[in-house]
């Protein structure tokens, strides 16, 4: 499996879905409140740096993302 590699995948997954993921295996918080976690994501991210992963997701996706301590921001850019 992908994942015992350190990469996720996802094919045309909710972002809510990835999300959860993601928080999974960087234990963080996370504050979707502004954006809509209906939309579909198709791509993957890494186990291995937080950034790197927040960046794949979001910049696909038009987001972006502020980091305070434990949680993470999601905004529309």
């Amino acid at each position: 499996p992908d994942w015992k590699k350190g990469l996720s995948i996802f094919d045309s997954r909710t972002l809510e879905f990835v999300l959860n993921e993601l928080k999974n295996y960087y234990d963080i918080k996370l504050d979707v409140s502004n954006i809509d976690t209906t939309q579909i994501y198709t791509g993957s991210f890494t186990h291995e740096n937080l950034e790197i992963a927040l960046n794949s997701i979001t910049l696909p996706l038009g987001l972006s993302y502020t980091i305070n301590g434990e949680t993470v921001l999601l905004s529309n850019k």
